[in-house]
C-alpha cells in the first residue's frame, strides 16, 4: 500500500472576536467619553487539504465563523522543512 499524497482534515474551535473603539476627547469634545468596547464568542468549523510533495508540503483551509466574526476566512501556505530531520508533519 502506497503513501497517501493528499490528506484532507476538518475540525472547530471557539472564536473570540474583539472590537475596540477610542474616541480623542480633544476632537469629540469634553464629557464624551473614551470609547467602545465589545468582545463575542463564536464558533469556527473548518476543512483543509494538505499535500505531501517530500520537504514542501503546501496546504489550503476554509474556515467559516459562525458568530463572532461571522466571516469566511480562506487560508493556503505551505510548511518547508529545512532541517535535516523529519518532519512532524503528515
Amino acid at each position: 500500500m502506497g503513501v497517501s499524497v493528499l490528506s484532507t482534515y476538518g475540525g472547530s474551535g471557539l472564536n473570540v472576536a474583539r472590537l475596540e473603539v477610542k474616541i480623542d476627547q480633544a476632537v469629540a469634545g469634553p464629557g464624551s467619553g473614551s470609547g467602545e468596547e465589545t468582545t463575542e464568542y463564536g464558533l469556527n468549523l473548518l476543512v483543509g487539504a494538505l499535500a505531501n510533495l517530500g520537504k514542501i508540503k503546501p496546504y489550503g483551509e476554509a474556515r467559516f465563523e459562525i458568530e463572532g466574526g461571522k466571516q469566511l476566512v480562506l487560508t493556503a501556505g505551505a510548511y518547508i522543512n529545512l532541517g535535516a530531520g523529519k518532519s512532524t508533519i503528515r
